[in-house]
């Protein structure tokens, strides 16, 4: 906290950095003459390296994550869980709809 009141960012400001820097746009069709391309990017934060990396803005003042706070993985307790004889598994649910390949 001592770090972030130094520098005049707020909780709100990192939370607002983490949410622009973990954008999944989704994906686009391109087209092609006769083909169509499904095109797919995705910034999403995927390890420490890549959270403590990002840059904040506050001012004149240009900082990365790791000059304010630690960052580290922490575990988290499951909240739901798939078995196939006694391991775990990924469901899957295909659900067909009328007119559509």
């Amino acid at each position: 906290m001592n770090r972030l009141s130094e520098t005049g960012l707020t909780i709100a400001d990192i939370e607002y950095a983490l949410e622009i820097n973990n954008a999944d746009p989704g994906s686009m069709v391109v087209r092609d003459g006769y083909y169509e391309y499904n095109v797919r990017i995705s910034s999403v934060l995927r390890t420490e390296d890549d959270v403590r990396n990002i840059y904040l803005r506050k001012g004149n003042r240009l900082l990365q994550l790791k000059d304010v706070c630690k960052v580290q993985t922490a575990s988290r307790r499951e909240h739901g869980r798939s078995l196939l004889n006694g391991k775990r598994a990924v469901t899957l649910a295909v659900i067909k709809q009328s007119e559509e390949n």
